[in-house]
């Protein structure tokens, strides 16, 4: 489980504002600009598989730490430029999580179990997909690793019971709350853009 920060009552406020009031938001569904997918590989024999979900010198890893990069963290962290993993589970089925974004941070996630619908929103105005909307499965079937850039709102609601995500962000959290007196994060409410969590048919 990640770390847990006390929200401030402004922040507070302003989000429970905002999930009772109806979105004037529009949004454009389609890919973001930097939001990565890539498609991981099951080695099986007699005894199960092997799957290798990350190595640091995977490119989509490189960029997070190229100095030339602006959103790369200030922060020197603790494990050489690697930040830390940690795994989230959602009991109960349909548990909203989010959404935040982060100013400095990359994230990449990974489901192990059940399955999950992982929401994308680019609030980078500099961006050429900004304000798009992007939703991606994922679950252990479908062996997929997402990175979502910094400046991006982002959150996942689990469509299957004890949904477990391993998380790994660039930097730790904590190093970031020591140097900067806060945590790398921007919170707003899951209806801030309306009903972006529902499986809709086709």
């Amino acid at each position: 489980m990640g770390p847990i920060y006390k929200v401030h009552p402004d922040d507070e406020k302003k989000a429970l504002i905002e999930m009772l009031q109806p979105s004037s938001r529009k949004l454009t569904k389609g890919l973001i600009d930097g939001v990565t997918q890539t498609g991981l590989i099951k080695h099986w024999d007699e005894r199960g598989y092997l799957e290798e979900v990350v190595r640091a010198s995977d490119g989509h890893m490189k960029e997070a730490f190229d100095p030339a990069n602006d959103n790369r963290c200030s922060v020197e962290c603790t494990s050489n430029n690697w930040g830390q993993t940690y795994v989230v589970c959602s009991k109960a089925p349909f548990t909203k999580r989010g959404l935040h974004k982060h100013g400095t941070l990359f994230d990449w996630f990974y489901c192990v179990q059940g399955m999950a619908k992982v929401v994308v929103i680019d609030d980078r105005e500099e961006s050429e997909t900004y304000q798009h909307l992007m939703s991606v499965i994922l679950s252990e079937e479908n062996s997929t690793l997402l990175r979502i850039p910094p400046g991006c709102y982002h959150g996942w609601v689990n469509l299957i019971e004890n949904t477990k995500l391993i998380c790994t962000g660039s930097h730790v959290y904590q190093d970031i709350v020591k140097q900067f007196g806060k945590p790398d994060e921007s919170r707003i409410g899951p209806m801030t853009y309306g009903d972006i969590w529902s499986i809709k048919g086709k």
